[in-house]
Order: C-alpha cells, then sequence, then structure tokens
C-alpha cells in the first residue's frame, strides 16, 4: 500500500511539472511574437524615417467616423470616415523624408497613410500642426508653403494660431502619401525679343501732283517795256511841271 502511494504522488507531480513548462513554453512564445511585431513595424522602408504610427479598429459599422492622434512631425489628428462597415481593420501612418513622386521644391515634412481596408474608406481628414521655427532651416515662410499629394497641391484651411504654432484641416477621399512644403516656383518664359520684319521699300518718289506740277513749265512774268518818250514830249511834260 505504501508503494502505491508512492507512486501516484510522483504521478501527480510530474503533472504538475508538465503543466508549468507548457505554461512557461507559450509565454516565451508569446515574447517572441510581439518582439518580432515590434521590430516588423519599426523597420523602416523606402523613404521612410523610422517614426510611425498604429491604429486598430476592432469594428466601425458603415458610415461612421472615427478620430485618433498622430504623434507624426506636421500632423497631430486624424478623422477617418467609412463608406462599409470594417472589422479588425488597421491603418497605418508613417513618416517619410521624401515623396515617392518626383518633387523639386522645398520639403518641410511628410507621411504615409496605408491601410488593407483602403477601400472602406471614403474620406479623410487631416489636422496638421505647424511650428514656425521649423521653416527657418529650408528657408521657408507661412504663406508659400502648402500640401501635396501625388496628384498635386491639396486645398487646406488655417483654423487656429497658438503662439509660434498654425494649424491647419485638409481632407482627401483616397489614402496615399501627403506632405507639406513648397514646389519649385517655375521661371516664367522669356518673351522673345521684338524683331521689326522689313517691309516693302517705300519710293522716294514725291507725289503725282507735286511731280506734275514740277513737269509743267512755270510762267514767269515777262519785264515790261517802258517806251521811251521823244524830245518833245519831254518837253511838253517839263512845261506842264512849271504850271502844276
Amino acid at each position: 500500500m505504501v508503494k502505491k502511494r508512492a507512486v501516484k504522488g510522483n504521478e501527480k507531480k510530474c503533472t504538475h511539472c508538465h503543466s508549468r513548462l507548457s505554461w512557461l513554453v507559450w509565454g516565451i512564445v508569446a515574447i517572441l511574437v510581439v518582439l518580432v511585431l515590434i521590430w516588423l513595424l519599426n523597420l523602416p522602408s523606402a523613404g521612410l524615417s523610422g517614426n510611425a504610427a498604429l491604429q486598430t479598429v476592432a469594428y466601425m459599422p458603415k458610415d461612421s467616423t472615427l478620430n485618433f492622434e498622430v504623434k507624426i512631425d506636421g500632423l497631430k489628428e486624424m478623422t477617418v470616415t467609412f463608406s462599409e462597415t470594417v472589422k479588425d481593420a488597421v491603418i497605418k501612418v508613417d513618416e517619410i523624408s521624401k515623396p515617392s513622386w518626383e518633387f523639386e521644391g522645398a520639403f518641410l515634412s511628410g507621411f504615409k497613410v496605408e491601410s488593407a481596408d483602403a477601400d472602406k474608406i471614403s474620406n479623410v481628414k487631416f489636422l496638421l500642426k505647424i511650428n514656425e521655427e521649423d521653416f527657418k532651416p529650408v528657408g521657408l515662410k507661412f504663406g508659400e508653403v502648402t500640401f501635396y499629394n501625388a496628384n498635386g497641391e491639396m486645398e487646406w484651411k488655417l483654423i487656429k494660431k497658438d503662439g509660434s504654432y498654425r494649424y491647419y484641416e485638409a481632407e482627401s477621399t483616397e489614402l496615399g502619401e501627403f506632405m507639406i512644403g513648397r514646389a519649385a516656383i517655375e521661371a516664367m518664359p522669356k518673351t522673345p525679343e521684338e524683331t521689326i520684319t522689313p517691309g516693302p521699300e517705300v519710293s522716294e518718289e514725291k507725289p503725282v501732283e507735286e511731280k506734275i506740277a514740277k513737269e509743267q513749265p512755270v510762267e514767269t512774268a515777262q519785264p515790261v517795256q517802258v517806251k521811251k518818250k521823244n524830245f518833245i514830249g519831254r518837253a511838253w511834260a517839263g512845261i506842264a511841271k512849271l504850271f502844276s
């Protein structure tokens, strides 16, 4: 009887050890999975600066909106509107060092928004927060900066000023890359120099009227011949003067 009790006691100890070992193995596996996920999320890809934000969505019905804060340079908040019901969705926002499309100009900051459920998102509203001090290193001013995506310049509006910070609001109907900066100002095309095209040679001939007038002979006044008085006439004129 003593031996049987000893065997049963050993069996209970072995079962207890197996249970503890299983929990330990599963705990190690879970820790490794978490570490791998963290490494993958922080793994920089081409054009990414390393800063990222991950927003998980357990469930959102159709036409609902979700607002969440994003701690990425230039971006403070996002408000997403869903066109369809989503479950277990993930929205990822990465800070980028430059856009993937060709952009010539001054780049202030940018980010990339992506999701496997992008087709279920109808609208994204961005709340941008920009510090005036960030403009100085790149030689920009507030009035020169605007918001862009791959399609070109986007509309945005200033909604608040707080010290050196400016808060802007912008909307997009699609995800992708967005940036704050100033596109290169295209030089105005030079105005071609005016060239004077020589016209037909102008004859220096004088008007026909003047020409005809010159061709006609000019009548010159002929001197009037004064008849000389004879001797008797001159004597008579002298007598007449005496009695006049």
